[in-house]
């Protein structure tokens, strides 16, 4: 008997065309592949990216949601882009803080409309008063935290001027005069309030809405995102200057 060697027939073959449409098919699977891990790679790794900010520094003047996307306590912006700020920085606590030395407001161009810093104020002595007028902040000087009456020290009138309910019983001045200096949440609270009602007034951008900051502080949260308060204190500090 002859051994006969089989050579494969036409059906057997492998095709040049079939070999090279399996390679195209393995690429357009694995490129499919990667762009389905796409947004998962960005999700995990590219939240900085999406709020902005030079490595290892602070971003200044991002919204809630920007903000939680670099870091909720520092706002550092760790391995991204330049800063994408979303408005101009305000005054902070201390600017907005009535002075007793010389001018009483120096730092502040004025007080948004609808808020003041009182109503009647007397001044040191409590012999003679004043009654506040909205954009001339500028003209009042000598007026102190605290005066004497009747060898008593009394509020002069600060606590006349306006009330957030929302924030404490105190007067958004007296707010100030109290813990400007010690930068607590409610001072900052306060601050980006003012800052951001006086912005709405004159038609600027500042990070966030009168509103927002109200909300912000009532449901302790920058976006959709719970916070701590060390972390809303973080946030109205880098919408100041």
């Amino acid at each position: 008997m002859r051994n006969e060697v089989q050579m494969p027939s036409e059906m057997d073959a492998v095709s040049p065309v079939k070999a090279e449409g399996g390679v195209q098919q393995s690429r357009r699977r694995l490129i499919q592949a990667g762009l389905a891990a796409a947004p998962v790679m960005l999700a995990v790794s590219g939240r900085s990216a999406m709020a902005g900010g030079t490595p290892g520094t602070t971003a200044k003047c991002l919204s809630p949601m920007a903000w939680c996307s670099a870091n909720p306590t520092s706002g550092q912006a760790v391995g991204s882009i330049s800063p994408k700020s979303m408005g101009n920085p305000g005054c902070n606590p201390k600017q907005w803080k009535p002075c007793e030395t010389t001018q009483t407001f120096p730092n502040t161009p004025s007080w948004p409309s609808g808020c003041k810093p009182f109503s009647t104020i007397k001044y040191p002595g409590g012999k003679s008063s004043t009654n506040w007028v909205s954009g001339q902040c500028r003209t009042y000087s000598g007026l102190s935290h605290k005066i004497t009456v009747n060898g008593q020290t009394q509020d002069p009138g600060w606590n006349s001027g306006t009330v957030l309910s929302w924030l404490d019983s105190r007067s958004c001045s007296n707010i100030l005069i109290d813990e400007a200096d010690s930068d607590t949440l409610k001072a900052h609270t306060c601050a980006a309030y003012l800052n951001a009602k006086l912005a709405e007034d004159n038609g600027k951008r500042f990070p966030v809405s009168s509103a927002d900051v109200k909300a912000c502080y009532q449901e302790r949260k920058l976006g959709t995102r719970s916070v701590t308060d060390a972390q809303l204190l973080a946030y109205f500090k880098q919408t100041c200057a």
